[in-house]
């Protein structure tokens, strides 16, 4: 081989070192416990009656597991991207306070019900820095796919079975801000929200954070998430779930 040519396939390749020498990598993942409350109304059956999950179906907190890996580069037209996955469970054992029908199941006053909810999620986030120094600020857009299922079991009379499925895809828009501080250390908050017709989703989070010098770090903070639906495919909800979170990250 020439040196010209040797000359040649080095130029072309520089580029791509330099480009890899400034993507930045992260990948985390760790735990949520969070606490439910609100409620929930099916009418596709003519019932209007809210159910309380937390007093009627018994749900208390529950610890599920979290994670994301993003990918951050220099090219100012392109997004960067997050892609990340909640999975969000809860369960319980409650008694029914008045007549309900639930998913063509009806459900009488004082019946004692088992009850389950999965409401996994799942992100692609697109965004992009517009800080990135001392102080990080990132925008973007966010869409999330809820993926999950409600069920009503009776205890009184088995083989009574309210069962629905979730398929929700869901736009947000997406803020991230994060302030750098001394030893490693860093503090931040962000948020994905959406409000139309009447249905508001949003999901916060306050958090702060240590950076090692050996790739690998630590976050933890405050997740609060709310979900409303206004008569989503016959489906009213006001749902809330908070708590504390911790995520393990290695950061290239």
């Amino acid at each position: 081989m020439s040196l010209r040519i040797v000359f040649a396939v080095v130029l072309l390749l520089l580029p791509l070192s330099v480009l890899a020498d400034e993507v930045r990598v992260k990948v985390a993942a760790g735990a949520w416990n969070s606490d439910p409350e609100g409620t929930v109304r099916d009418t596709r059956n003519g019932t209007d009656r809210d159910v309380n999950v937390v007093e009627e179906l018994g749900f208390t907190d529950s610890t599920n597991g979290q994670a994301y890996v993003l990918i951050e580069h220099p090219i100012p037209i392109l997004p960067n991207f997050r892609v990340g996955a909640t999975l969000l469970g809860y369960d319980g054992t409650g008694t029914i306070k008045e007549t309900v029908t639930y998913a063509g199941q009806t459900f009488q006053a004082n019946e004692r019900v088992q009850s389950e909810l999965t409401l996994d999620h799942y992100d692609l986030l697109l965004y992009w820095q517009v800080l990135d120094n001392v102080v990080d600020l990132d925008l973007g857009l966010n869409i999330r796919y809820y993926d999950g299922q409600a069920r009503i079991e009776s205890l009184d009379n088995p083989g009574v079975i309210g069962e629905e499925s979730i398929g929700l895809p869901v736009p947000m828009l997406y803020g991230n801000l994060a302030v750098s501080l001394p030893l490693g250390f860093w503090i931040g908050a962000d948020a994905n929200v959406i409000s139309y017709d009447g249905s508001r989703i949003g999901d916060y989070t306050a958090k702060f954070g240590y950076s090692s010098d050996y790739l690998i770090g630590v976050e933890a903070g405050y997740r609060y998430q709310q979900v409303k639906l206004d008569e989503v495919d016959d489906v009213f909800a006001d749902l809330k779930f908070k708590g504390p979170f911790v995520n393990l990250y290695l950061d290239f």
